[in-house]
């Protein structure tokens, strides 16, 4: 199964994918320990005297800035998200306008070329209905 498959082409919603809890997120990233320090000696017990291994202290400015910085990715991130499912709209609806167009224009060539036709139908009436005037009058002089 294929994701196309899942999700129609003209069906474009905007997902909540992105509204999770910022601090809970953030507050498990920083209680993680970092890979790079030991937590305990890589000497044997019996060379060394075991010392605790500090933990390095936490920076306060440095956490509200990575927060700052990552809620603001969380409003771009949506911001897009809502930008290209606008423009998706639009162009469908661009599309279909333009179809529209087109069949209007094919319509209105066809009634330009049916007026025409209708202009020289009626140009050959008045010229035939003349005529026989002309021919009417011409028998009248004739026989008056």
């Amino acid at each position: 199964m294929h994701l196309q498959d899942l999700i129609p082409y003209n069906d474009f919603t905007i997902s909540d994918d992105f509204n999770f809890d910022i601090e809970a997120e953030i507050n498990k990233i920083m209680a993680m320990t970092p890979m790079s320090t030991p937590l305990v000696s890589e000497c044997s017990p019996v060379d060394s005297n075991p010392v605790a291994v500090e933990q390095p202290e936490v920076n306060l400015d440095t956490v509200s800035y990575v927060k700052s910085l990552m809620i603001d990715n969380s409003k771009i991130i949506g911001l897009y998200s809502t930008l290209k499912t606008t423009y998706l709209k639009l162009c469908k609806e661009f599309n279909y306008l333009l179809q529209k167009f087109n069949d209007n224009e094919k319509i209105k060539m066809e009634l330009i070329q049916e007026n025409e036709e209708l202009k020289k139908l009626v140009a050959d009436l008045l010229k035939d209905k003349e005529m026989e005037n002309l021919n009417a009058r011409k028998k009248r002089r004739h026989v008056g």
